[in-house]
């Protein structure tokens, strides 16, 4: 038991990403658990992909959106954004515009090329927030600097 408790400490997140490409779901989702418990912010939120898409779990909104949350709040990016999105559409959750920005801002201030491009298109259609298209292009210009595409296309 210990041997096994030990290998699976052992393994680097890395090996999980591997595990799920070759499709060792399983093994996968072991380790994502064991970094999870560990404090990572990736681990969660990759868990939470697989059971948000149903990729070797069933899918699963509240287990996703768990999963989500965990990574969101240890600062995640990429958890608060999806989080941000599901709100914003309201798959899986109940639609919160007032959350999803909450999400979306905090995912943007580390630079979420996503969560800055959603809070612009929130912005410029008054979802959440106050409209103003002066804070949706500030929002777009932040994520078409990093190339992002549609948001580029949303400054012309």
């Amino acid at each position: 038991m210990l041997l096994c408790i030990g290998a699976t400490s052992a393994s680097t997140l890395d090996e999980g990403v591997e595990a799920r490409k070759r499709g060792d779901y399983a093994r996968a989702v072991e380790i994502y658990r064991t970094w999870s418990a560990q404090g990572s912010s990736l681990s969660p939120f990759l868990l939470g992909h697989m059971y948000d898409k149903g990729e070797g779990v069933v899918q699963n909104y509240a287990e996703a959106i768990k999963w989500y949350r965990l990574a969101a709040v240890r600062g995640n990016p990429m958890a608060q954004t999806t989080l941000c999105l599901m709100y914003t559409t309201g798959r899986g959750v109940a639609q919160n515009h007032a959350e999803a920005i909450k999400l979306c801002r905090l995912a943007a201030a580390q630079g979420e090329m996503n969560a800055q491009s959603t809070l612009g298109s929130m912005y410029a259609m008054g979802h959440g927030v106050k409209q103003s298209y002066e804070e949706a292009f500030k929002w777009y210009q932040l994520a078409a600097t990093q190339e992002l595409s549609h948001a580029q296309q949303a400054l012309v």
